[in-house]
């Protein structure tokens, strides 16, 4: 979504909820949208970015990010 020009990161992290959601063993623990400098929660995605996120498959929580850019 931000590649294709979405800046809103509420926007964004609703996808990625929604799209986590459809996995019935998952249950999310977070989903953020940080700068790459501070890692500093963002609202707006300019420029490059980091979704960060846990989400537990059963007992296992696995943790991830995706660098992303909002220069769509």
């Amino acid at each position: 979504m931000a590649e294709a020009g979405e800046k809103s990161a509420k926007a964004v992290i609703a996808k990625v909820i929604e799209t986590i959601g459809k996995e019935p063993l998952a249950r999310i623990d977070y989903v953020e949208i940080v700068s790459l400098g501070d890692l500093a929660p963002l609202q707006r995605i300019e420029g490059e970015a980091l979704i960060v996120l846990a989400v537990f498959i059963g007992k296992t929580r696995l943790i991830d990010n995706i660098r992303i850019s909002g220069q769509g």
